[in-house]
């Protein structure tokens, strides 16, 4: 029988507590119905195995299915799986290491989708995250902060849109998905918080600092994300004026400039061309769209997000100017 709602959960070397909790965090649930429900939870070459037991025993009231891919393809790729073989009318995503946020939310998730003629829904979602030594947490709202995070999709929209996860990226694939969603498509928008991303020092875009994880292996995919969300747009003859593209580029700009790539002066380059490229595919589009003054302000909400994950930086509201010096 199918469900209503399935979550898609991607998973690589999750600790079992921390599955555990984003499994509970769906289990606490109120005001639903757990045979609408679903759970794919897709290995992703994971070390980890379990049995379908397992769940079972843990979790009696939830319909979990396993697949253990044996091929690390990165997230979205891994989504993607889960997607493919859902049969629900809607489907969500879950990390293995966050949480659903609040008890008593899904239920009025699952209230509006029946109740409205929805194809996409975004909800807001909270974030930890570490700072100066301190965790805090902050709101957010999607049109402010793209990211999967309490986005709620019709499978059937997906599919007749051909809207999948690229396999051209790896990493940032989260970026491409909800920028082509957000921008492509018109939306509609449930003001609750639903989701709860946690601080976790072993996640993917955290761990191995000292082989400059974020760096390397994430900035040219982020670098790629923001150039095939634009060319996505411009086969849809959507308005490309958007601000994400201006902060995506500033963004990399400024992981580009980090004491870590400092010891990579090479991959800095190429990135750093590759970034180039990007400014002038989309400048007369994007960039010469927005006042200087609208300009600065975007570099400096996203000054403030990179910080988190790289400190310290220095805030360069005149980084045109050194992309176009780069250009002669």
């Amino acid at each position: 029988m199918a469900t209503f709602l399935d979550f898609i959960i991607p998973e690589y070397n999750t600790k079992q507590e921390l599955l555990v909790r984003a499994l509970n965090s769906i289990n606490r649930q109120k005001n639903v119905d757990f045979k609408e429900i679903g759970i794919i939870i897709i290995s992703d070459g994971s070390k980890n195995k379990y049995k379908k037991s397992w769940f079972k025993q843990r979790f009696p009231k939830l319909n979990i299915t396993y697949f253990p891919k044996e091929v690390n393809e990165g997230p979205g790729l891994t989504r993607q799986y889960g997607i493919d073989r859902s049969e629900a009318e809607y489907i969500t995503f879950l990390d293995s290491d966050d949480e659903l946020y609040e008890n008593n939310n899904l239920s009025k998730v699952i209230n509006s989708l029946k109740n409205q003629d929805v194809n996409i829904l975004w909800t807001n979602f909270i974030e930890e995250a570490k700072f100066e030594g301190k965790i805090y947490v902050k709101g957010h709202k999607p049109q402010d902060f793209h990211t999967l995070h309490g986005l709620f999709v019709k499978r059937g929209f997906l599919i007749e849109n051909d809207i999948r996860f690229s396999d051209q990226i790896k990493f940032q694939e989260d970026t491409y998905y909800a920028d082509t969603l957000i921008y492509g498509y018109e939306g509609k928008y449930l003001d609750i918080f639903s989701y709860l991303w946690k601080y976790n020092e072993s996640s993917l875009v955290r761990k191995d600092k000292n082989v400059i994880n974020w760096n390397i292996k994430i900035i040219e995919d982020y670098i790629k994300a923001g150039r095939l969300v634009y060319e996505r747009l411009e086969k849809l003859n959507k308005d490309i004026r958007h601000r994400q593209i201006i902060t995506c580029i500033y963004g990399a700009y400024l992981i580009l400039q980090s004491d870590e790539f400092k010891k990579y002066p090479e991959r800095k380059g190429l990135n750093m061309n590759s970034l180039i490229d990007l400014y002038k595919y989309v400048k007369d589009k994007s960039f010469n769209q927005f006042s200087k003054e609208e300009k600065e302000e975007m570099y400096k909400l996203q000054f403030d997000v990179t910080i988190r994950t790289l400190n310290p930086l220095n805030f360069n509201p005149t980084f045109e100017e050194f992309i176009n010096e780069k250009n002669i």
